[in-house]
């Protein structure tokens, strides 16, 4: 028996793409043509809604933040705290809700599959380029390798360069960026056992991202830095090495002098590969990242979201970020709706697939509803599944709307200020 709500994921899916039985294919060239020209300009219109409508909500949001700019002024005592860029939770889903398949013997980190159409996938790219930065979680920063740049149609290099926003990584620990890097993890100079392990050489060929900034906890951070300069003095020690890396690691300094602000700030590390060959030149490759300490949640012992937004607007001048998820990443930022609300708006492509829970990764698998109910509700009958199911909640986004998009369905919605 098929569940009552994946009937009306179907249903709505259908209404959304306007799908109607197939007729007998005997249309000439030119009318299939005119129909592909107005299946384009139906997508087109319908990205350029969903634009224009985030793009308002971006505003509406910048002018009630310089609204409060201006009572902070006038009421020179009060401070309402510093102001975080706006926030688009944006990524695709099956009709299921799942975002990816289970990588195997894994049941957090997904594998990288393309579920959204060539129109959905148009559309993630001009949401891209209107947001200055996009954040992806370390798991997902270390299995789909992802670029994290615009690409249009049509785009010149030189635009493409203009245009590129900023490429933010969630990892906490730098447990990604050590796989990543190194092959694996490397265990932290902390005695003098762990100085004599000789830490494998440093590869940069999954790094797609140009210049990600990765946040992570200021131990973390320190922590890398020791590692790479053990990693110096091992390659010095070598003869004839094959490659030779010459790193240069810029921290930035709090301009008032504030030592507690001073371990949060920026450190802009830049390595350069020489692949030495023998009847060859030598091939020279430079990459660029940057470490961004944060503060850690109490609770959860992982990144605070807001002090990541604020660290994000102070040190690099961003306004908006758009949040392509892991699963891990996305329960986190709903989580936070409960408190101090961090998300403005949602942007999410239903495709019509389904996975399912047994190989599917759910898209808000980690999100606690419960968190986000008000208050209890007791049962007038006395029995606790009644009221169990009495004090269950949805989250529910009242300013919303579904688009129609390819043969996929887009649902895009604001959630209210608190």
């Amino acid at each position: 028996m098929v569940p009552s709500c994946l009937v009306l994921l179907l249903c709505l899916c259908l209404i959304c793409t306007g799908a109607t039985p197939a007729a007998e294919s005997s249309s000439t060239a030119k009318s299939a043509n005119s129909v592909d020209a107005e299946a384009y300009r139906v997508n087109t219109d319908a990205i350029n809604s969903i634009v224009s409508r985030i793009s308002s909500w971006m505003k509406d949001k910048q002018k009630h933040d310089q609204l409060h700019d201006f009572e902070d002024i006038a009421m020179e005592f009060q401070q309402r705290g510093p102001i975080r860029p706006f926030v688009t939770l944006a990524y695709a889903q099956t009709l299921d809700g799942m975002i990816a398949t289970k990588a195997p013997k894994e049941e957090t980190t997904s594998s990288n599959m393309h579920l959204s159409s060539p129109p959905s996938m148009l559309l993630t790219h001009h949401l891209r380029r209107m947001h200055d930065a996009i954040l992806v979680g370390g798991s997902t920063f270390l299995r789909d390798t992802p670029r994290l740049n615009v690409r249009l149609p049509g785009n010149t290099q030189n635009a493409v360069e203009l245009e590129r926003p900023m490429p933010v990584v969630l990892d906490t620990r730098l447990s990604s960026l050590q796989r990543l890097v190194f092959g694996g993890l490397v265990a932290a100079p902390s005695s003098q056992t762990s100085k004599e392990e000789t830490i494998p050489d440093m590869s940069f060929d999954k790094v797609r991202a140009h210049q990600p900034v990765i946040c992570c906890s200021s131990e973390a951070a320190h922590s890398f830095l020791d590692i790479l300069e053990i990693f110096q003095d091992q390659q010095a020690m070598k003869r004839r090495p094959k490659k030779t890396y010459t790193i240069s690691v810029v921290k930035k300094i709090d301009e008032n002098g504030d030592s507690t602000r001073d371990i949060y700030m920026p450190i802009k590390i830049t390595v350069r590969i020489t692949h030495h060959k023998k009847h060859e030149d030598d091939e020279v490759q430079d990459v660029t990242f940057t470490l961004l300490p944060c503060t850690l949640d109490d609770n959860s012992k992982m990144l605070d979201l807001n002090h990541v937004l604020i660290q994000l607007r102070e040190q690099f001048e961003i306004d908006s970020v758009m949040c392509e998820g892991g699963a891990g990443i996305l329960s986190s930022f709903s989580n936070s709706l409960r408190g101090r609300r961090i998300v403005d708006c949602i942007c999410v492509t239903i495709a019509p697939t389904v996975i399912g829970g047994k190989c599917g990764l759910p898209a808000f698998g980690e999100l606690d509803i419960s968190k986000l109910c008000d208050g209890e509700r007791s049962s007038e009958n006395g029995n606790d599944d009644d009221a169990s199911m009495a004090s269950l909640k949805m989250l529910t986004i009242r300013k919303g709307n579904f688009v129609p998009m390819g043969q996929d369905c887009t649902f895009v919605g604001r959630f209210p200020r608190r």
